[in-house]
């Protein structure tokens, strides 16, 4: 099961044009990653989320 979530902002600039902005992200790791050291031990773990950030202009004909 895949989790996100995403918020978004809008601004009207006059009656023909809207700028907007929405950044988007993962709540359960893509990838997880076990690092490990020459003796085989484990040191450390890594996770891999997705995430974005788009950028918008409407343009009102």
């Amino acid at each position: 099961m895949y989790y996100s979530y995403i918020v978004s902002l809008q601004y009207i600039l006059n009656n023909r044009f809207d700028l907007g902005l929405k950044y988007g992200a993962s709540l359960k790791e893509l990838y997880s990653v076990l690092w490990v050291n020459i003796n085989h031990e484990a040191m450390a773990n890594s996770n891999l989320y997705t995430s974005y950030l788009q950028l918008s202009l409407k343009v009102k004909l």
